[in-house]
Parts: C-alpha cells; sequence; structure tokens
C-alpha cells in the first residue's frame, strides 16, 4: 500500500458531480491507499488533505494531462514510487484495489508504465522516476494550459486528442501493455452526471472499472460539460 498512489484527474467546474460519487464508492470500498484527486481550472494553487485522501487545486487546465502535469511540477505531492492515474469519470469495480495489490512493484520488474491499448485516456501505471525523466517532464510542460475560456478549451481539447497516450506511444519498449483492450459498449449512451452531455461506458476489465466517456468520435465542438 505504500508503493502506489491513486490519482484522479478532474476539473474544479464539474468536480461537485463527478468527485462525491467516486468519494461514497471508495468508502465503500476502503482500500487504504493514498488517494489524490487533483482538479485543475482552479484560480489558485492549493492543498488539502483530510485522512489519506489529498485535494489538490491547480490553474492548470489541460483535460486528460492536468494531473499529470501537475504532480510532475510539484513532485513532492506524490510519496510513493508509483501511481495509478485515471479521471474522475469512472466507476470502480469491488477488485479494483485487489488488483492493485496483487500488482508486482518490485522495481527490477515493474516497467515505466503499464498502459491500455489506444486509446485509454492516458490511464495506467506510471513510474514516478520515469515522469521526471527529461523527455516526459519537458513534453508535460509543452502541454500546460492555464486559460479556461471556452475558446481555448475547445481549441485545446482538439490538441489533447491528437496527443492522446502520447507517453506510451513515444516509450513502447518502456510500456507494458495490459492483455485486454478497453471494451466501448456502443448503442448504450448513458448520463451520468445528469447533465446533457451523451457518454458511452467503456469497461476496462483488468483493473476491473468503467469510464464514462463523452468524446469517442471526432468532432467540430466537444461538450465539455459532465
Amino acid at each position: 500500500m505504500d508503493k502506489v498512489t491513486i490519482v484522479f484527474n478532474s476539473c474544479t467546474k464539474y468536480a461537485g458531480v463527478t468527485v462525491t460519487p467516486l468519494l461514497y464508492q471508495l468508502a465503500a470500498l476502503n482500500p487504504g491507499y493514498k488517494i489524490m484527486f487533483v482538479l485543475g481550472g482552479h484560480e489558485e494553487y492549493r492543498v488539502e488533505v483530510a485522512d489519506t485522501t489529498t485535494f489538490v487545486s491547480t490553474p492548470v487546465n489541460s483535460f486528460d494531462f492536468t494531473g499529470l502535469i501537475t504532480i510532475v511540477e510539484h513532485p513532492e505531492l506524490i510519496t510513493t514510487p508509483y501511481i495509478f492515474y485515471m479521471h474522475d469519470t469512472v466507476s470502480l469495480g469491488k477488485s479494483f484495489f485487489e488488483k492493485i495489490q496483487t500488482t508486482d512493484f518490485e522495481a527490477n520488474k515493474f516497467p515505466p508504465a503499464i498502459c491500455f491499448e489506444f486509446p485509454s485516456a492516458n490511464i495506467g501505471f506510471y513510474r514516478m522516476s520515469f515522469l521526471l525523466e527529461s523527455v516526459p517532464k519537458t513534453i508535460l510542460a509543452h502541454l500546460k494550459n492555464t486559460d479556461s475560456s471556452e475558446e481555448k478549451l475547445q481549441a485545446f481539447k482538439h490538441f489533447m486528442i491528437m496527443l492522446e497516450d502520447i507517453l506510451f506511444k513515444l516509450y513502447p519498449k518502456k510500456a507494458l501493455r495490459f492483455p485486454h483492450k478497453p471494451k466501448p459498449l456502443w448503442g448504450e449512451e448513458v448520463f451520468p452526471y445528469g447533465s446533457t452531455t451523451p457518454r458511452i461506458r467503456e469497461l476496462y476489465e483488468d483493473m476491473d472499472f468503467c469510464k464514462y466517456k463523452a468524446s469517442w468520435s471526432p468532432a467540430e465542438h466537444y461538450n465539455i460539460t459532465p
């Protein structure tokens, strides 16, 4: 349990409807792991700690990359050698933490990253020392955005989609892949957060969680509400 921190990428604008259900799930599962929520698009940088859960508010607003950028800028936030990086728009299965627990984190066996087949929204295990290497750190620095205007976010969303899983793509020999590709359940649009944004469920069976995915096909204008 002292080897990995579970990092949830989120956004201040809609964390109220996405983070709260996760907190209830986490309380029910009683994981005993360090948990972190990174909330992008905030006016200032702030860190709050409640038991084993850390809430980091940051002006960074780079969609799927916000959390990665933030912990690379502030590596003191992570006191474990590894993180499991995911999104707040997920529902955790009962065996999610069992799968974390059975992961072999021996340094001589564990790769710099373990990812899913593209596209996986940058979700996966990362070794902190890998993220802090010169090239990954430089890439993430160039992906930093702090402009939360609608115009900027729309332009940045198109840019981010093109760069999805960029660290995994640049280091194919360093990134071990899970056996199963994320499985989209086509034709089953859902509205888990009570908004008008349709989503599909995408199953990540190797780690037992479901992601509610909004941007599953190219578009001229993306709905960036929950």
